[in-house]
């Protein structure tokens, strides 16, 4: 409980922490984008970012209150979409991605399991002690390195591909359109 606290506490003070106003950047975005902001659009902005003259704790018991209502507002970065749509739509790659790396290391772990007891008392023995060894190893580090191996040196496996990358290239309605057109 306390690391959630933590983690959602952070995630609000980071952003007002950082030098630079995330209104004024939004607007110079949709300014380079469209050219031209009427006055409604401004209002608008001023409503998604929220009121100036809220304290900082109204602002966090209002920032848990709509955690706790299920309202993640409006991204930021890929505005005009919400969070909870963005987070749809990447979720189920995030539970494939789980799903298959769970079943991969339960019939690599059983499988190899199964086969070093079976091999009991041969040179497979010294497979073990060995193997602890990525246990040590940081995963997303060794999730680089073989990133590096299988899919640029070897070229066995794609690098990017999963979904287009250049997907919220304008917004998520801008879908099918790629930077290069």
């Amino acid at each position: 409980m306390v690391t959630l606290w933590a983690a959602v506490s952070l995630n609000f003070i980071l952003p007002r922490a950082i030098p630079g106003d995330p209104k004024q950047i939004h607007i110079d975005t949709l300014l380079r984008r469209n050219g031209e902001l009427t006055p409604g659009m401004l209002n608008s902005i001023d409503l998604l970012f929220g009121s100036d003259d809220a304290s900082l704790w109204d602002q966090y018991l209002a920032y848990w209150g709509n955690l706790f209502k299920g309202d993640f507002g409006t991204s930021v970065v890929y505005f005009p979409a919400t969070v909870d749509q963005l987070l749809g739509e990447a979720l189920p790659w995030t539970v494939g991605l789980v799903g298959l790396a769970t079943i991969i290391a339960f019939l690599l772990g059983v499988g190899g399991g199964a086969w070093v007891g079976w091999k009991r008392g041969t040179w497979v023995d010294h497979i073990i002690p060995a193997s602890t060894f990525l246990q040590a190893v940081p995963y997303f580090w060794l999730a680089l390195v073989l990133i590096s191996v299988f899919s640029v040196s070897l070229g066995w496996f794609p690098i990017v591909g999963g979904y287009d990358i250049f997907m919220f290239d304008n917004g998520p309605s801008g879908r099918g359109s790629s930077s290069a057109a």
